[in-house]
């Protein structure tokens, strides 16, 4: 005889010691095409010159996207500081006319989550107020608890974003954080500090790319709230 829906509830009806970390662009939202490049436009704001968009900015973070931008020369902290928050106010304008989309079924899967009782953060590559906006302007924003994310205007690398995310919550008892994003790079960095890591093909890689550096499970998309939870629950079993 198969499992019961009450058989189900009990297994996943209580995920309080779970955290999820989630990654935002490619992975809980995605975006219109944008008229400009808001790094190129933040960091030529601070030059008084044009600057070229970097090739590539995939799972980068805001801070290592902007100094490398500057190309010629290590930015001072006033510089960086002052191409932040351009970047702040440009996000912000940009959000008005073309907001975030939810990628499909990330708000049902959010909500079923919470249900569950797990708690959910952002781990991001994005200023705290680029992941607000990119968030709330998405709708996702009732089930994600911004107080205790992880951000990218701190830190140069990814790297040094889940290092600094796995230091704090190592102090933290009874907590089962599990990352979840779209690159390679999230994949790489969880794995550097020791995170569980679900890769999902709701951005540009798909499940060959990801399965590639060995993520703990690779979803196809957010359609079943169900499976999602199950996978969870299996790679944090103890």
């Amino acid at each position: 005889m198969g499992a019961s829906a009450s058989d189900y509830r009990a297994r996943v009806s209580d995920l309080a010691d779970i955290l999820i970390l989630w990654d935002i662009d490619g992975t809980l939202v995605t975006h219109a095409p944008a008229t400009r490049d808001r790094h190129a436009h933040a960091v030529g704001s601070v030059l008084g010159r044009p600057v070229d968009r970097l090739p590539a900015g995939v799972g980068k973070t805001d801070r290592q996207i902007i100094i490398e931008l500057f190309a010629d020369h290590l930015p001072s902290d006033d510089e960086l500081a002052s191409a932040l928050r351009v970047i702040d106010e440009v996000t912000a304008e940009d959000m008005r006319t073309s907001p975030s989309t939810a990628t499909d079924g990330a708000a049902d899967l959010l909500s079923h989550l919470a249900q569950a009782g797990a708690s959910q953060s952002v781990l991001t590559g994005n200023t705290p107020e680029r992941a607000r906006l990119k968030v709330t302007t998405a709708h996702l924003a009732d089930h994600i608890d911004f107080g205790s994310s992880f951000y990218g205007d701190v830190y140069a690398t990814r790297m040094e974003l889940v290092a600094a995310a796995a230091e704090q919550l190592s102090v933290q008892q009874g907590i089962r954080p599990i990352i979840v994003g779209d690159t390679p790079l999230d994949i790489l960095a969880a794995h550097a500090s020791g995170f569980p890591v679900i890769a999902t093909t709701t951005g540009i890689f798909d499940a060959a790319a990801l399965a590639e550096h060995r993520p703990d499970a690779v979803m196809p998309d957010f359609s079943d709230a169900r499976a999602f939870t199950e996978t969870i629950t299996a790679i944090l079993s103890p």
